[in-house]
């Protein structure tokens, strides 16, 4: 969802105790995407010029530079600063892309604020795969890490691939949109929950980390399905994840929830599985919001879990956003955004939470393709 932009305004002095970062030579759109690594940014200043700003508490004032971005936590405290421009984080939106294709990926470009700016926050590209065997006509997506016996593969199909490969990516990241790849189960006996050991699990981790560098991805999703085989009786998730956490402590490591609580309550490393995830959003798009999303927030942060939806919608658009707004959740989340249906409901939802400034068609768009 838009940011809320302030013009010529930084933060007041004693905002500056809630200071999360500095990130230097930065846009502003690589400022949303910085931001959603840590869900508790709740706004940020980005420097057009020069500026000198001070704290009581410091001995004296802290020089910051053109293209400079302050993170903060907590209320935002807005102070006059004609050098600068604040953003205010309103809300998340979360569009996965199912019938993969660069055009599909790029759809996404298509719907903006009234500003220009992209009204998706972020996209997951669904989906690679995790396998036991490569299957025929799959490609193993790091193939200088070879699985040991009874190891995984990190693969994908030549939808998948080619989308990767396609350069899509970097150009939604350059518009501000943090983008994911989705890792299911494709019906052997892989699956997230199916690690016999830790060092086949840590294979698995080196391939992932090897993916996410190669692709520029902000991160990984994980969808734990579809593997044909019981969840490991020694092997929890959170074993896994905190092996991802610990490789990638920068990046985003999201899960699809579904009828899934039991794979919170295992300790691993004094860590459980809520504690090593960025965001979650529950997937089973039906039915009352709160028995869906609240048995979650014993586990995670509310700021750290959005809703999903599909189309047409069985649920009350805005009373469920003003729900999940008043609970202080994330936001929401679309599959198979490639849809026009889809891609309108997130649109309906956006606008019931930001106002309708926050979603319109780019002009880009007009003649119907995606823009590259």
């Amino acid at each position: 969802m838009p940011w809320t932009k302030a013009v010529n305004t930084a933060v007041a002095a004693d905002a500056w105790n809630c200071l999360v970062s500095v990130m230097p030579d930065c846009t502003p759109e690589q400022a949303r995407r910085h931001a959603l690594l840590d869900p508790t940014i709740a706004y940020f200043f980005h420097c057009r010029e020069p500026m000198l700003v001070s704290n009581p508490a410091w001995p004296s004032p802290r020089q910051l530079n053109a293209g400079d971005c302050a993170f903060f936590t907590g209320t935002p405290s807005p102070g006059s600063a004609p050098q600068a421009d604040a953003y205010t984080k309103t809300g998340m939106s979360i569009a996965y892309v199912n019938h993969l294709s660069p055009e599909n990926l790029l759809k996404v470009l298509c719907y903006v604020d009234t500003d220009g700016n992209a009204a998706v926050d972020v996209v997951c590209i669904f989906a690679a795969n995790l396998n036991a065997t490569l299957p025929p006509d799959y490609t193993a997506l790091a193939p200088r890490i070879t699985p040991p016996p009874g190891g995984t593969y990190a693969c994908a199909n030549e939808r998948t691939l080619n989308t990767l490969n396609s350069g899509a990516i970097a150009t939604l990241q350059l518009r501000g949109i943090t983008v994911l790849l989705t890792f299911l189960g494709n019906n052997d006996a892989a699956g997230w929950s199916n690690f016999p050991t830790a060092e086949l699990a840590g294979n698995f981790v080196d391939q992932l980390a090897h993916v996410v560098s190669t692709y520029g991805l902000d991160g990984i999703d994980i969808d734990d399905e579809y593997s044909d085989r019981p969840p490991s009786p020694v092997m929890p998730l959170v074993t896994v994840t905190s092996m991802i956490k610990k490789a990638m402590p920068d990046k985003i490591l999201s899960k699809a929830l579904f009828q899934d609580l039991d794979a919170f309550q295992p300790v691993y490393n004094n860590m459980t599985l809520g504690e090593t995830l960025t965001y979650g959003w529950e997937m089973s798009y039906g039915g009352d919001p709160a028995s869906r999303l609240s048995p979650y927030t014993e586990f995670m942060k509310p700021a750290t879990l959005a809703l999903g939806f599909e189309a047409p919608s069985g649920l009350p658009v805005a009373r469920t956003v003003e729900w999940l707004k008043e609970g202080g959740y994330a936001g929401a989340m679309v599959y198979a955004f490639e849809m026009d249906d889809d891609a309108n409901l997130l649109g309906e939802l956006i606008i019931k939470w930001c106002g309708p400034d926050a979603w319109c068609k780019s002009d880009q768009c007009a003649d119907g393709t995606a823009p590259g």
